[in-house]
């Protein structure tokens, strides 16, 4: 190319279009590199994630069942204590043998 006043040239655009092609390439390489790099991380992110929320619902799911179990022995003293109020009331209700 010339000090920028002569015309340019078939070889002129020919020279430019190769380097702007050589260009290309090597961008197209860089960014196939990036975004192999943000898919590793976004998969490593979701790893991440994916462990917090199973560690997560496996301690939900230890208060779920105390809490289960918990209740199953309030609900048996409360039967429990139904029965003996009922049999409080067959007694009272019930006249005394004569």
């Amino acid at each position: 190319m010339g000090n920028g006043n002569t015309p340019a040239t078939r070889a002129d655009l020919d020279l430019l279009r190769n380097e702007l092609t050589a260009r290309m390439d090597k961008f197209e390489v860089r960014m196939d590199t990036q975004e192999e790099r943000l898919t590793e991380l976004i998969r490593g992110i979701e790893t991440s994630l994916l462990k917090a929320f199973y560690g997560y619902a496996e301690t939900n799911n230890k208060r779920i069942s105390m809490v289960e179990g918990a209740q199953a022995g309030v609900t048996d003293r409360l039967a429990i204590l139904e029965n003996r109020v009922l049999e409080i009331e067959r007694r009272l209700n019930t006249p005394p043998a004569a």
